[in-house]
């Protein structure tokens, strides 16, 4: 359900009253928002039909069967995603009118907290979460349990088109190094690795890490410009 209000909360706070104000022109604005709207309306259908199943005590391995043809349609979103963060980084140094929007729309209660850039990476993490969670599923049902088999055909047909969504990818050599490590921290996190198309990972290990608690192993991933570490979590 975060997932899919983020996805309205950039309708709303971004792109609507870009378009009601003239904030950017027509170019400018596919370049950086592409065809959200389409995002949105295949979010609204999966999480639609994730409800009904859950209330009639469906599988959801059923519902991300029958819509993982669809999860293709993110490929051109995430084609363009690279020069969308370079579009927006660039407007908002040399637009004032952009610059000031931006600042202004991210203060929104509706944001909490976060920036345009980490709403756009949402849909770049979104299949990709969709396979851990399935993975994540099917690692702890029993092989005798009846949704063993459709779980296990729902996380190959998903992993497919992360797979194909991934491949079409206009991206530089560090992009799939820097969404692995992405994707193992929550989907709600205000950590945006993708947002700089010039990070490098430098070097990545385990520290321990000294606090009232005592010692706690930490995975540290160190990069040309920042600093980062968390613990492993199954981030959905």
């Amino acid at each position: 359900a975060s997932y899919n209000s983020d996805l309205h909360t950039v309708v709303k706070v971004f792109i609507e009253p870009i378009q009601a104000n003239n904030v950017l022109s027509r170019d400018e604005f596919k370049e950086i928002f592409g065809d959200w709207l389409s995002l949105v309306s295949l979010s609204d259908t999966l999480y639609g039909l994730l409800q009904e199943a859950v209330q009639s005590g469906k599988s959801m391995s059923d519902v991300f069967i029958k819509v993982s043809p669809f999860m293709k349609s993110y490929a051109p979103y995430l084609k363009g995603y690279e020069q969308s963060m370079l579009t927006k980084a660039a407007l908002a140094e040399t637009s004032p009118i952009f610059g000031d929007f931006l600042g202004s729309a991210s203060q929104d209660p509706r944001c909490h907290g976060l920036d345009l850039g980490s709403f756009l990476i949402m849909p770049v993490q979104r299949v990709p979460r969709y396979k851990l969670l399935l993975d994540a599923l099917l690692h702890e049902t029993e092989k005798t349990h009846p949704d063993y088999s459709s779980l296990t055909t729902a996380l190959a047909k998903v992993a497919e088109v992360a797979k194909s969504n991934n491949d079409l990818m206009a991206k530089n050599t560090n992009f799939d190094a820097l969404l692995a490590i992405q994707l193992k921290f929550d989907s709600n996190s205000k950590l945006n690795l993708l947002d700089i198309p010039t990070r490098v990972l430098v070097k990545e290990g385990v520290m321990e890490k000294h606090s009232r608690k005592g010692k706690q192993a930490r995975n540290f991933w160190l990069f040309n410009d920042k600093l980062i570490y968390g613990f492993e979590n199954v981030p959905l």
